[in-house]
């Protein structure tokens, strides 16, 4: 559930074929997702999900692959 809203928004924010997102993709090496893009997707996730992730924006290295990502948001929700 989480991934798929996740990796539309990367998609949409970035232009990253769809093909490339997956769970283990990482962010800067995989998709070439630089640290503003990365808290720009943070911040729309955040919307999306009702959900304040601005703690999250200085640890970007510690969120490296999109599966971290869906883990922190089934943390925070769930």
């Amino acid at each position: 559930m989480y991934f798929d809203e996740i990796k539309k928004i990367i998609f949409e924010k970035t232009g990253v074929g769809a093909d490339e997102i997956v769970p283990t993709s990482h962010f800067e090496e995989d998709l070439n997702i630089g640290e503003q893009e990365f808290i720009e997707i943070l911040e729309e996730v955040g919307e999306t999900f009702q959900i304040d992730l601005s703690e999250y924006k200085d640890k970007a290295e510690t969120i490296e692959t999109i599966e971290k990502l869906v883990n922190v948001l089934s943390d925070e929700l769930d």
